[in-house]
């Protein structure tokens, strides 16, 4: 008791778990659109938030993912945390009719009271996302309170303005506008203008300056866009950047941070100080059929306190419409750490994305072996993959293993596999162990002997299950990125007696390969090949090579194709990318070598929202409200309507012999024009423009080319 507050207290460093009945009814998860709010009585007594998590089917070994985090500012005040929760975000624990939620804590224990549980209301979005911002950056400035502001550049403001204390400027949204950034010449009196088809997304983005004064309370709000048909039918966005730290580690150890335009959020009122800037988007969607031809205006106001200022927007609808990337081939995706929930697979539709890549152990299949029979546990997987066919999704790519670096330990679907059969204490370590004589003996190395036959019961069942259940397309990989073999380096922080990458890495490949096409003729087999000239030799292992060192043979994709093998092609994309880099890799770069798939690396790689103290190979990230995006997510979605514009254009220049060399020589220059950097396959690949205005300026010729053939017909 505290007074007359009865609590329990979830211990410093714990995590407090409850089962609870499922309070929606008989269904596996509340009904869809289904939103709660759980009022969660604590005592905030805590220096960092706590964690607040639930069940929901999705996260690595089915363990729970994170909703929300509460608290942390440790004023001993009892208060109620508001905590939504979707219906794509709990569901029950197979099998029973229970669900599980869950409070973690860092440095003190948290005295939890009552839990009650209602719908979500009209602010509940609003409310979450703020918080959600505000434990942020509360957590940012107690881990790196010292991060120095980049100074501010000097603005470049039409003599017509100088006296404005809110100063506009348009700049394209493929280049960051950062809180130090500036208007350059042009910048402040230009419109919005935005250029689009049919039947895409388009996004601009501008930044507000605030010139000699601070600026409190900026809101932004669009006006209706109209024209000679009228309002423009579409849904129109405005969101706004949080600038946030992501940190790193030093080769000495040392963590530092630096801040970055990092997330778009439904838009916010911001403060920004005197000489500094803020950015914004506007992201508008067409639809065809609705989605009228025509030039129209509108106006973004801006304001203040007594302050306002408009920005004139300008939206060109052309009367093009673009191959969907299921009509033209394409299929792009995801490297993920956990399934996505239904409203992040939604925008993975939206956003024109069509492959999920997995691990064994990200996406891990609860399994038994008896009297070497196995059986295997379908139950969440068959779920996720019954709601993602309805979200498009193609392929579902899983790797029975990880990194090379890592063997025999990242073996991890091959390591489970061998913990059944000599389940103990000691199990990874006789793993590990059994793996030791392939240094010696490279060309012997493969699946270890008493695991070959319920690994190939385990490929016949879950290839048999996946057709049966029709679920996306299964593409099996016996582990990651086998080219590694030409490099001898184990990780520093691999367990004791780990081999690392090395020649056995290559046989080992192939036999799981071979071991994987012999148990079943429906297996597909795909390998992800890091360098091209070492990654040849497993071409006749495969039906499927993704490859991102294109860049060391060119005609690699050719090769690929020649040998009657599917050719894709993958990339590096993280929150800090310039949206320039994945627009034009996804875009013009890859559609160049006609690659039909891939995936970047990687989606969701991160602690949540909580990026200054973990890895953040991520650029989108699931809420019970929707999904929230990195400006590098845009920048993919934008090179995939360039790709899209690509395979309408192969399509309907056919047989026009200037169209066709316009769209060869664009894509020749986009080959060309591949600055340097991110050519190390290894540790830092990326494909950066070296000119970004090109991509605006190959999709407007080829656009105008479209429009050519549409009036000439």
């Amino acid at each position: 008791m505290d007074g007359t507050q009865t609590f329990r207290a979830v211990w410093a460093g714990k995590t407090g778990v409850w089962t609870v009945p499922a309070w929606w009814g008989n269904s596996f998860r509340p009904p869809t659109g289904t939103v709660y709010i759980l009022a969660i009585r604590y005592k905030d007594v805590i220096s960092t938030p706590a964690v607040f998590s639930a069940h929901a089917g999705l996260a690595t070994y089915w363990r729970r993912s994170e909703i929300h985090r509460f608290g942390g500012l440790a004023d001993g005040k009892w208060k109620t945390a508001r905590v939504p929760l979707s219906w794509d975000l709990v569901c029950k624990i197979l099998p029973g009719n229970n669900t599980a939620l869950s409070v973690s804590t860092e440095k003190e224990d948290l005295p939890l009271g009552n839990v009650t549980v209602q719908r979500a209301g009209p602010g509940d979005a609003e409310r979450f996302f703020q918080e959600t911002r505000d434990w942020i950056a509360r957590l940012d400035a107690s881990r790196f309170p010292h991060v120095e502001p980049v100074a501010s550049r000097k603005p470049v403001i039409p003599e017509g303005m100088a006296a404005n204390a809110i100063v506009p400027f348009a700049r394209g949204y493929t280049v960051f506008i950062h809180e130090h950034s500036a208007p350059t010449p042009g910048e402040a009196a230009a419109p919005l203008r935005i250029r689009m088809t049919r039947d895409e997304f388009e996004s601009a983005s501008f930044g507000i300056y605030a010139n000699g004064r601070d600026l409190k309370n900026v809101t932004c709000r669009l006006s209706e866009l109209t024209g000679p048909a009228g309002e423009l039918e579409c849904h129109a966005e405005l969101k706004t950047i949080e600038y946030a730290l992501v940190g790193s580690t030093s080769r000495t150890g040392q963590r530092t941070a630096r801040r970055v335009p990092l997330r778009l959020w439904p838009a916010f009122a911001v403060d920004i100080p005197a000489g500094r800037s803020h950015g914004f988007w506007l992201t508008i969607r067409t639809q065809d059929g609705k989605s009228q031809p025509g030039l129209y205006r509108g106006n973004v106001t801006i304001q203040s306190g007594d302050q306002t200022a408009p920005l004139p927007v300008e939206i060109e609808v052309l009367p093009l419409r673009l191959l969907t990337v299921d009509e033209a081939g394409v299929s792009m995706g995801a490297c993920i750490s956990a399934l996505p929930p239904e409203q992040e697979m939604q925008t993975f539709q939206d956003y024109n994305l069509r492959v999920a890549q997995s691990r064994f152990h990200s996406t891990n299949l609860a399994f038994s072996v008896k009297d070497g029979r196995l059986d295997i546990d379908f139950g969440y997987l068959d779920e996720w993959m019954a709601m993602a066919k309805t979200k498009r999704l193609a392929f579902f790519r899983y790797l029975m293993g990880g990194n090379p670096y890592g063997y025999p330990n990242t073996m991890t679907g091959e390591k489970a596999l061998f913990t059944k059969i000599h389940p103990g204490p000691d199990a990874r370590e006789q793993f590990i162990e059994r793996h030791k004589p392939f240094r010696d003996k490279p060309e012997t190395a493969g699946v270890l002997p008493e695991i070959r036959d319920v690994y190939a019961q385990w490929v016949r069942t879950v290839v048999q299950h996946a057709k049966e259940k029709n679920w996306p397309q299964l593409l099996l990989e016996p582990f990651d990125e086998p080219a590694k073999w030409v490099h001898t380096f184990v990780f520093p922080d691999a367990p004791e007696d780990c081999l690392g990458s090395g020649a056995w890495i290559k046989f080992h490949f192939k036999d799981a390969a071979k071991l994987i096409r012999d148990a079943t003729k429906d297996a597909v087999v795909s390998g992800t090949i890091h360098h091209a000239r070492p990654g040849m030799l497993f071409l006749e292992d495969v039906d499927l090579v993704s490859t991102n060192a294109i860049h060391e043979d060119l005609k690699l994709g050719d090769k690929v194709r020649g040998a009657g093998k599917i050719f894709w092609q993958y990339t590096g994309c993280n929150a800090t990318q310039p949206p320039a880099i994945p627009r034009y890799t996804y875009g013009f770069y890859f559609g160049a070598f006609q690659s039909t798939g891939g995936v970047t690396w990687a989606m969701n790689f991160s602690k949540a929202f909580d990026l200054s103290d973990s890895q953040w190979w991520a650029y989108s990230w699931y809420t019970p409200f929707g999904t929230i995006t990195s400006p590098a997510y845009e920048g993919m979605r934008e090179g995939l309507d360039d790709r899209r514009l690509v395979e309408t254009c192969r399509r309907q220049f056919q047989g026009n012999a200037k169209a066709e060399n316009l769209l060869k020589v664009i894509l020749k220059e986009a080959v060309e024009s591949r600055a340097k950097g991110g050519t190390d396959t290894v540790n830092d690949f990326y494909n950066s423009p070296q000119e970004v205005a090109k991509l605006d300026t190959w999709r407007n010729r080829l656009l105008d080319e479209l429009l050519d053939l549409g009036k000439a017909r």
